[in-house]
């Protein structure tokens, strides 16, 4: 199998290092890939591929959220059939107290619409998994000591989670919508020994599907903020 990776940062450099043991690998930087609005720069024979992952990051110095959907419907031109979505839980709003898969989502803020629209776009391109990534931490990604909203509970997962549940998903051909987050969801203040007796507040997004539908179990169940080597 081909595996193209569009997106080779945080995320999808050392995704791409790991399936290449078991699979040919494409990465985009190798072909100059650069993606606008309105066009593809560079070989798009990168493209030539049997599955294509995703992983372009969402710019929050975006002055107009609405750049990203433009920017993927460009690749949905030269995508294959089957492609891999990294979407985001920040899909959901924070009224939210149980974040399912299920949930139709009424966008409170531009950037829930932006991207929302663009998993509509994945969704009608064809066959299609779009995982939507709590909060990211590992290798040279810490937890932030401090977030204003101590008494929210936390919604995060390790980079090697991610890079395993993608590997399964490959494995299995698995198509659908998934959270992917830890089960781990204790209020910020005890995460970081702050505890205050506070009222919860927040969204708790659930890994339900996940575990059910794909079997997996987590290397990183509970967060731990020291977790740093990457190596699934």
């Amino acid at each position: 199998m081909i595996i193209s990776v569009l997106g080779c940062g945080w995320l999808g450099l050392p995704l791409a290092k790991y399936l290449s043991k078991n699979y040919t690998i494409k990465k985009s930087p190798d072909f100059n890939i650069r993606v606008f609005e309105d066009h593809i720069s560079g070989n798009l024979d990168f493209f030539n591929c049997d599955l294509l992952i995703i992983t372009l990051p969402f710019k929050r110095t975006f002055e107009n959220p609405f750049i990203y959907p433009h920017q993927i419907r460009q690749v949905l031109k030269h995508a294959p059939k089957w492609v891999i979505f990294t979407s985001s839980t920040s899909i959901y709003p924070d009224t939210l107290l149980l974040a399912t898969e299920d949930i139709s989502i009424e966008p409170q803020t531009q950037r829930q619409q932006a991207l929302l629209e663009t998993e509509q776009l994945i969704q009608s391109h064809g066959a299609s998994t779009i995982l939507r990534l709590a909060g990211l931490y590992g290798p040279g990604r810490p937890i932030r000591p401090y977030n204003p909203d101590m008494n929210t509970p936390i919604n995060l997962i390790h980079l090697d989670d991610i890079i395993l549940i993608i590997e399964k998903i490959i494995q299995e051909k698995i198509t659908g919508l998934f959270n992917l987050v830890s089960d781990d969801h204790r209020y910020r203040s005890e995460l970081h020994g702050q505890f205050k007796d506070q009222k919860k507040i927040g969204k708790i997004v659930s890994n339900q599907k996940l575990k059910t539908e794909l079997g997996y179990q987590f290397k990183y169940p509970i967060v731990t903020p020291d977790a740093s080597p990457s190596h699934p």
